[in-house]
C-alpha cells in the first residue's frame, strides 16, 4: 500500500492507544485507509512488540506511528 504525504514530512511519533482504538485490532481500524499513518510498534509492559494485525489494543499501550504530524493529529481527533 502506498500513501502520499502532501505536508512532505514524515515522522516516527509515540503516542498512548487513543479511546476508540481500545479492544479493536489494526486490521479493524483500518488506520492506513482511514488516516494516512502506520503503526510499526505497539509498546506493552515497557517492552517494544512488532504489531500484529489481530492483537486487540488495550488502555496503557503505547504505539510507534509513521505518518505526517497532520494526519496523526487527525487520528488522534478521531477519539474526542
Amino acid at each position: 500500500m502506498f500513501f502520499e504525504d502532501t505536508s512532505g514530512e514524515i515522522e516516527l511519533l509515540e503516542i498512548p492507544v487513543q479511546e476508540f482504538m481500545i479492544g479493536k485490532n489494526l486490521a479493524e481500524l483500518q488506520l492506513p485507509d482511514k488516516f494516512k499513518v502506520v503503526i510499526s510498534g505497539i509498546i506493552k509492559d515497557s517492552k517494544l512488540n512488532m504489531p500484529n494485525p489481530q492483537e486487540k489494543l488495550q488502555e496503557g499501550e503505547r504505539l510507534l506511528v509513521i505518518g505526517s504530524s497532520e494526519d496523526v493529529e487527525k487520528m488522534i481527533e478521531e477519539s474526542k
